[in-house]
């Protein structure tokens, strides 16, 4: 391979890298405005609940329906960008701190958890023998 070659191969490489980090961050920055919408819905329940117990109102569900399905409608399309912005960036997620980590790697980088899948030897039932009381025990009970 001749070293223009080698040059455009490295040169479409960066360019596909860089379209995929903008991607992310623009996925990034919606997962902000999504969450930033989601203080907001908290807000408008915590003023709900102060306005209900200045007027001694007695709470319940359904004041906060609407802005509780929108929170979670939210929380949901949060969780969509980011499996889309670990399949962009060939990540895996930590099962115990939830940070992203290379795919390739066996443990998590920010808190040591091992990512190998350990086969659990099976436990067989072991059954016991009850004894029940014989004809005889149970006549003599009566």
């Amino acid at each position: 391979m001749s070293f223009l070659d080698k040059l455009k191969s490295g040169v479409s490489e960066a360019g596909t890298k860089a379209k995929i980090l903008v991607e992310i961050n623009r996925l990034k920055l919606i997962n902000v405005g999504k969450q930033n919408e989601i203080s907001g819905l908290y807000k408008e329940i915590g003023e709900k609940v102060a306005l209900a117990a200045e007027a001694g109102q007695e709470l319940q569900l359904s004041f906060f329906s609407h802005q509780l399905e929108q929170i979670s409608m939210l929380k949901t399309e949060i969780e969509q960008n980011q499996l889309k912005m670990l399949n962009l960036a060939d990540d895996k997620q930590c099962p115990s701190c939830n940070r992203s980590n290379p795919i390739d790697a066996i443990g998590c980088v920010h808190c040591n958890a091992s990512f190998i899948v350990q086969e659990h030897s099976t436990i067989e039932p072991q059954y016991i023998e009850l004894n029940h009381p014989t004809k005889q025990a149970r006549r003599d009970d009566e």
